[in-house]
């Protein structure tokens, strides 16, 4: 059995120094508007390197949408980082599950206890009237 902390929902806090927005044309049809006008937006936050995009026809707009994909990219990227954490938490605290790992071995049809720490024995009818102070 593991013991894990709850996981919490933590708030995403971006500051707007960390952030670079870019703006330029998009490629495309749109014709002589699409040529002249830098709409597409792009945002990258600088901590991490993460970029998001944007490139309908308004500029305001494109910049709503490319912040709220980084937004979402980052989130997921914490997420992603509190589930390795919690994932190798558990690994470490579960082991791998094989014979290795096991403390005590109960071989009924030898009629004996194992303990495999300090390689003590035991008859398996002791065992079972609670006299564990013999295995360990």
């Amino acid at each position: 059995m593991a013991v894990l902390p709850e996981p919490t929902d933590t708030d995403l806090r971006i500051l707007p120094k960390d952030l670079k927005f870019e703006t330029y044309r998009d490629s495309g049809p749109g014709g002589q508007h699409r040529n002249t006008s830098d709409t597409a937006v792009r945002v990258t936050h600088l901590p991490t390197g993460i970029q998001a995009c944007s490139a309908l026809k308004s500029q305001a707009r494109n910049k709503t949408l490319a912040l709220g994909a980084l937004k979402a990219r980052l989130v997921e990227r914490q997420a992603n980082a509190e589930t390795r954490s919690r994932n190798s938490n558990r690994k470490s605290q579960l082991g791998t599950g094989e014979r290795s790992d096991k403390i005590r071995t109960i071989a009924y049809q030898r009629s004996r206890v194992e303990n495999h720490l300090n390689g003590k024995r035991m008859k398996i009818r002791d065992y079972e009237r609670g006299e564990i102070d013999k295995i360990h």
